[in-house]
């Protein structure tokens, strides 16, 4: 039995994907953010569905959601009626804040239930609390680490 010598960046598109697909995105995303990790970009739709041995309807499927993330971004090259996409410039900032948002939505919900919950759910509002103190916590600590990267907008 011959064994071949693994690709490390066809491993690493491919576990881009598990991880993308463990946070709840489809696995082509992740791939997708793999590939574009690696080799930046610009590519078209047609060239990404190529490299990834994926349909084209998927890729542009996927590359409009990490889009609308700001992981990527759809680029136009001069003379090319084609869509191309390529890798934000600053794709950890992007997703810093996305990750904030999503945390001060949960927050506020929290704080909301448990200013909205009657006393006599005491116990219900003590949890609610103390998810509230957490979520209060963390957010502040991400708000922190926001200064280490440079800005999303």
């Amino acid at each position: 039995m011959r064994h071949e010598r693994p690709d490390p960046a066809g491993e690493f598109i491919e576990r881009m994907g598990f991880l993308c697909e463990a946070d709840g995105l489809p696995r082509i995303s992740g791939r997708l953010l793999g590939l574009l990790i690696l080799e930046g970009g610009p590519f078209t739709l047609k060239e990404l569905a190529q490299r990834l041995n994926v349909s084209r309807a998927s890729v542009s499927t996927n590359a409009r959601l990490l889009a609308k993330t700001g992981i990527i971004e759809r680029v136009a090259v001069p003379g090319d009626r084609q869509d191309y996409y390529a890798l934000d410039e600053n794709p950890g900032a992007r997703i810093h804040a996305g990750v904030l948002e999503r945390l001060e939505r949960t927050y506020q919900t929290l704080r909301s239930a448990e200013k909205d919950l009657p006393r006599e759910m005491d116990d219900a509002r003590r949890r609610v609390r103390s998810f509230g103190e957490f979520y209060g916590t963390v957010i502040r600590h991400m708000k922190a680490l926001a200064k280490e990267f440079p800005s999303a907008e």
